[in-house]
């Protein structure tokens, strides 16, 4: 018997091993890229002070701490706020805190000696259901002959080999990596029965699997529009899926839902659609919520109404915002 737990632990063992190296030549391969985009930038003359590449400073250390642990720990909210309070102390964490139906978006920034985070996860009371983080090095160096901040790279390469999770190319300049926890949605449907959060069959679907991580990212809740349909709205027109527009109708992104509202109402006014007496009572209780929507109404133009009760189409202003769509 013991023969075989030893025999089962060298091969968890050989296991992990593999899994490191994967997850180091993956980091490494995003450092390279890192390195060809700021050559290329600077036409090949660049130069980056060779003693900028390790970590000296308690509070980089710390957060190269919080990047392992972001990656590879199944954390709530207050758990993830405590670590960070624990690790970084809250006077020096940037934060930034919006509401959208049930999604609070909060968003962490820490600059340290020679490492900066860019923190951002989006819960429903406690319960997390997308989260990412970005990770940068800049430091002076000389592009093309100007001095200037540059990604630094050997840092980045030098700390691949204690990473516990797969990073890709963020902005080619820093590291990067998401998760979305369709585990977490599962959870959170048994306990809010009137929402949906995840879409039968999106995880089959990769354009299913796009709308619906899109809609935890505060980026993609904006902005509402008069004269046209939202981006996504349109892509699921055109693919006709009113199957989706169906189940977004009941998104926990009051965004999305308004959306999704409206193009139903279209389509139903087309005779394309007939709305069953639950999406009519969610319509109605959409209208009634006072949930903030960011309006664009020019380029560079932005409002924030309190609901969509103070928008409210007709239902003529919403046929003519879906013209293209008539036929």
């Amino acid at each position: 018997m013991k023969k075989i737990l030893l025999l089962l632990l060298l091969v968890n063992q050989l296991h992990v091993k593999a899994q490191n190296k994967e997850i180091v030549a993956n980091n490494i391969h995003q450092v390279d890229s890192i390195k060809r985009i700021t050559f290329f930038n600077c036409s090949g003359i660049v130069q980056i002070d060779s003693g900028d590449t390790i970590l000296v400073s308690s509070l980089d250390k710390k957060l190269f701490e919080v990047c392992n642990y972001f990656g590879t720990a199944d954390f709530s909210l207050s758990d993830f706020l405590m670590l960070l309070n624990k690790k970084i102390g809250f006077k020096k964490v940037g934060t930034l805190k919006a509401t959208n139906g049930l999604l609070v978006f909060n968003e962490f920034r820490i600059t340290g000696n020679k490492l900066k985070l860019d923190i951002r996860v989006t819960s429903i009371d406690e319960t997390v259901v997308w989260k990412s983080l970005a990770i940068e090095a800049r430091s002076l160096g000389f592009c093309n002959g100007q001095k200037v901040y540059l990604p630094n790279y050997s840092l980045l390469e030098k700390l691949t080999s204690g990473m516990k999770t797969m990073y890709r190319v963020h902005n080619g300049e820093g590291l990067f990596q998401e998760y979305f926890r369709i585990d977490n949605c599962n959870v959170l449907n048994d306990k809010y029965k009137n929402y949906n959060f995840y879409h039968k069959g999106s995880d089959s679907n990769l354009f299913d699997s796009l709308i619906t991580v899109k809609q935890y990212i505060k980026d993609s809740s904006c902005c509402y529009l008069f004269d046209k349909p939202e981006k996504f709205v349109e892509d699921l027109i055109v693919n006709k899926k009113i199957d989706y527009l169906n189940s977004l109708l009941f998104s926990p992104n009051y965004f999305y839902a308004v959306c999704s509202m409206e193009a139903l109402l279209f389509l139903e006014h087309v005779n394309k659609v007939k709305l069953s007496e639950l999406e009519r009572l969610r319509i109605a209780e959409i209208k009634s919520l006072d949930s903030k929507i960011i309006i664009q109404k020019s380029f560079d133009n932005f409002s924030t109404v309190e609901g969509y009760g103070k928008i409210n189409l007709s239902i003529s202003r919403i046929k003519y915002k879906y013209r293209s769509y008539s036929d």
